[in-house]
């Protein structure tokens, strides 16, 4: 079956972007010379509102290649960012931080067999689960398979973790560092009109 996992571990999944906005630093120095500190605002506020977006944009950008809502997307997945800015240049590390989603949140359903049938990513076919059915345990529906030909003990069937969604792609991965530099380039002229004008307190 792909894509379709009987384990639920903790997947890991890191994006590197640097030289964000390399083209920019120079005349932002140079601009808020006179201002003590203005430079470091401004490329920073910048880097941590495009870091933010490209959160949001990895969001839209693995839902447009799987079958998985907004909401489980963001129950499933955690993220974290280190952001720095130097001389050298600016980096953004975004690491997301995801489990395996239950097989019952994507594409999952009966068919007119009564079989369950599923498909993760939207250019797949929907797959046939011949041993698979829905139950609930705990208050949770999902979807189940009989480990061997007992009644019990069953196991949980998963799709990909959102981490394991963007390594299969490295479109996905490209498409994030690419917006999040044209994120910058379109708010460091924001931010250093907020440093001269002394609007550090608003957005």
């Amino acid at each position: 079956m792909s894509n379709v996992y009987s384990s639920s571990g903790n997947k890991d999944r890191e994006i590197w972007i640097d030289d964000i906005g390399a083209t920019s630093l120079d005349r932002v120095t140079k601009i808020l010379a006179g201002i003590p500190g203005g430079a470091k605002k401004a490329i920073g506020s910048a880097l941590k509102r495009a870091s933010s977006s490209g959160e949001a944009f990895a969001a839209r950008a693995v839902r447009s290649e799987y079958h998985i809502g907004a909401s489980d997307f963001k129950e499933y997945t955690k993220s974290s960012k280190q952001i720095s800015a130097t001389s050298a240049g600016t980096e953004v590390s975004i690491k997301y931080h995801g489990t395996h989603i239950p097989l019952v949140r994507f594409d999952t359903h009966y068919d007119k067999d009564g079989k369950v049938v599923s498909r993760v990513k939207r250019s797949s076919a929907r797959e046939t689960l011949n041993n698979a059915f829905t139950a609930m345990f705990g208050g949770v529906v999902g979807i189940y398979e009989r480990k061997g030909d007992a009644r019990f003990p069953l196991r949980q069937l998963y799709g990909p973790a959102t981490p394991q969604m963007m390594d299969a792609n490295d479109d996905v991965s490209e498409s994030i560092a690419n917006h999040m530099r044209e994120t910058f380039d379109k708010r460091i002229e924001h931010e250093m009109l907020r440093v001269m004008n002394g609007w550090e307190g608003k957005q």
